[in-house]
């Protein structure tokens, strides 16, 4: 039986390679100090390629000591199973084990991690025998407390002009393909049925005589085959750590297993290029977790919206199964940048902001990428303290976050957040076909245009994957960005979640395709004309639409027939821009041009507004109230928590433009509660609350890019109540 986390976690990556040993001893003592007591190691440093330079020839020396060293000052490891490092010798025994892309180009193994193929037997084989004799040197060890596969489970990513992902074309992933779609069609007959579409119309009489696809199918290739490549890819990457979770399993049962994976990154922001799922890679292990850098590339200022919406992904994705998820890889100090210095010098202000976001959405751990920064490390990839190991600023601030953490148990698990009444759908193979058509931008901004709307607003929201639809009738709003294809089944369960008085909101496109990438005969597709009651008749391409609402459309406007809708808004011909539709006992609205995109590009207030007041009709209100005294360009963004006792409620002042430093902020939980007392945990200063319509109120003066927890503690009856529930 494996040993579930108990008591709060509170971490950062540390690799003994790159010290001393009385640099890692003093680093590992401040480490604890800090009251960090779990720290990761061995997924690329103090990994594989280190311990085993030469084959068969294992130098425990370092990692013995670093063991020995943690115990010693009670802090636990999470192991790295290596197999993101293999050592370069290992290239020598099989010239083929280097990921090869559609060209015949290897990898270069020394320029990124990740670089052999997961379907090489050879690497098989010899990261079984790595990861068997760590397992079994350090199963034992009592500073042990898991595994964590890989790093940043996917295909390598690497910036390449060419948009088509660096996947792997070697033998053996074409050899392994051809299986695969040998299961997934089972006959010749119905695979060339699903490969019509091309120009050239090929007849396949072997699986194996399919050829991976080399290029974006944007014209005349089969869209199918470069869908199926893809969703192959994917099996391929969760199979992988499938293998390395059974086999560590085989010698250790005892111990937790994870990963870590990422939303949103770089120039692969659905992960397609990387060949990443993470909803389902988080049914495979004991616990997934996420990696985090809200400075990178300066987004916290580009996108308010990333951290949010990045979390609300991992929390959803990891919810697949009902279980938590952790931070894998926080940012710890300066990040990105050169000699020209860092995109975001992220400080201690930075480290709390990150820190209450994190736990606002329920992450049971956050584990800082470096303790102590790399003197080899040209992009600046800073840590919690200086290159010398001098305490910083952020270490402080990290302590005193731990404080709270370990006092208020801020990580238990019996917080949850409350249970949103909206949803996103998204679609992986939806994302998939995106990429082929080369409109992943444009998808990646539709669905941070969806979220950013409920960001706003205030309003909790969720995320669906496409294969999970039958959850959608948990929520009252279900929106639908950009959303291209879907099956039969798909589409039937929509239209029963609406009849039974969901409402759900769709925009242009929206069901143009089936699960093969071909078009659907009618559009929307038959049933969801039902739904909406409307059909499309045309559709143009435009880079701004405006309504008679001053409602502003991006890139589409689409042109309908009605069959039993009405017409909320129209454009200056008149023609229908947003409709309405009564079915069985919900509705549904659809856009007929992307009005949320053009809300979130334009900062065109009125389509908010128009949306938000739809949804407070239909009973979706906001968890949190928050009332400004005097707004000044403040935003506070909230989350909340709660279990039997409390709700512990968390506000960020993000984005804050205000010239104000301190601003006045009234504060309403949005359900139907009462609390006998409450603070806030940083300062301790009590709150001073009243109840009003069964809701609870309190006001505070927050400072300019602060951020605050409070607790409040329920009233008896109510913990009662919530017990015998």
């Amino acid at each position: 039986m494996k040993v579930e986390q108990n008591g709060n976690l509170y971490g950062a990556g540390y690799y003994s390679d790159f010290f001393s040993e009385e640099e890692c001893r003093i680093d590992i003592k401040n480490m604890r100090e800090a009251g960090i007591n779990l720290i990761r190691t061995g997924e690329l440093f103090n990994g594989w390629d280190q311990i085993e330079r030469e084959k068969g020839k294992f130098d425990f020396k370092n990692m013995d000591f670093f063991f020995d060293c943690c115990q010693e000052y009670g802090i636990q490891i999470l192991l790295g199973t290596g197999t993101a490092s293999p050592p370069q010798w290992l290239k020598k025994i099989d010239k083929s084990i280097p990921i090869m892309d559609a060209e015949g180009k290897q990898y270069p193994s020394d320029a990124t991690y990740g670089w052999a193929c997961p379907h090489n037997p050879t690497y098989e084989k010899y990261w079984k025998r790595y990861l068997k004799t760590i397992v079994l040197r350090y199963k034992d060890h009592p500073a042990l407390y898991g595994y964590q596969i890989h790093n940043e489970i996917g295909f390598p990513f690497m910036s390449d002009e060419n948009k088509v992902a660096k996947y792997c074309f070697c033998e053996h992933s074409k050899r392994n393909f051809g299986t695969w779609l040998e299961k997934k069609y089972c006959s010749l007959e119905e695979l060339n049925k699903s490969y019509w579409w091309s120009a050239s119309n090929p007849y396949y009489s072997s699986f194996q005589d399919i050829q991976p696809p080399s290029s974006l199918p944007k014209s005349w290739s089969s869209v199918t085959r470069w869908l199926d490549f893809r969703q192959f890819m994917i099996d391929s990457i969760i199979e992988f750590v499938r293998k390395q979770k059974d086999w560590i399993n085989t010698w250790d049962g005892r111990h937790l297993i994870s990963l870590n994976t990422f939303f949103l990154k770089g120039e692969d922001p659905l992960g397609v290029m990387c060949a990443i799922d993470p909803f389902r890679l988080s049914s495979v292990v004991d616990i997934i977790g996420f990696d985090l850098y809200p400075g990178s590339s300066n987004k916290q200022e580009k996108w308010p919206e990333f951290s949010s919406l990045f979390l609300d992904l991992s929390r959803s994705a990891s919810g697949r199964k009902d279980q938590a998820f952790w931070m894998l890889e926080v940012e710890s100090g300066p990040i990105n940048g050169w000699a020209l210095g860092p995109h975001h010098n992220t400080d201690k202000q930075d480290i709390k902001r990150n820190a209450c976001r994190c736990l606002g959405h329920n992450a049971k751990m956050q584990l800082y990428m470096g303790y102590r920064e790399w003197l080899f490390q040209p992009i600046n990839w800073g840590g919690l303290v200086n290159l010398n190991g001098e305490k910083t600023e952020r270490y402080f601030m990290v302590k005193e976050i731990n404080q709270k953490i370990q006092q208020y148990d801020l990580q238990s698990f019996s917080l949850k957040p409350l249970q949103a009444k909206a949803a996103i759908v998204i679609s992986k193979d939806n994302d998939i076909l995106c990429q082929g058509f080369g409109h992943v931008s444009f998808m990646f901004d539709s669905l941070r245009a969806h979220y950013r709307i409920f960001w706003e607003a205030g309003i909790a929201v969720d995320f669906i994957p496409a294969e999970d639809i039958e959850k959608i009738f948990s929520y009252k709003i279900v929106t639908f960005p950009f959303l291209l294809t879907g099956s039969r089944s798909f589409f039937e369960t929509i239209n029963e979640y609406v009849w039974q008085g969901g409402m759900i909101y769709g925009e242009p496109r929206f069901s143009f395709l089936d699960e093969k990438g071909w078009y659907q005969k009618e559009r929307p597709v038959a049933i969801m004309q039902q739904v909406f009651g409307m059909k499309s008749i045309g559709i143009e391409k435009k880079e701004h639409v405006v309504t008679n609402g001053k409602c502003m459309g991006y890139w589409h406007e689409e042109t309908i027939e009605k069959k039993g809708c009405s017409v909320l808004d129209v454009y200056s011909d008149g023609k229908p821009a947003i409709v309405e539709h009564l079915w069985g006992k919900g509705k549904a609205i659809y856009g007929t041009s992307h009005f949320m995109l053009g809300y979130m590009n334009n900062n065109e207030s009125l389509f908010f507004e128009k949306f938000i007041k739809i949804l407070h009709e239909e009973g979706v209100e906001k968890t949190i109230i928050l009332k400004y005294v005097k707004q000044e360009g403040h935003h506070v963004e909230a989350q909340v928590l709660e279990d039997i006792k409390r709700f512990v409620i968390f506000l960020e002042s993000s984005q804050t433009t205000g010239k104000e430093e301190w601003f006045s902020i009234e504060i309403i939980l949005g359900i139907p509660c009462s609390a006998n007392s409450g603070k806030e945990l940083f300062t301790s200063q009590p709150v001073q609350f009243f109840e009003k319509e069964n809701k609870i109120h309190f006001s505070w003066k927050m400072k300019k890019n602060e951020s605050c927890i409070f607790e409040l503690q329920k009233k008896n009856e109510e913990n009662l109540s919530a017990q015998t529930e």
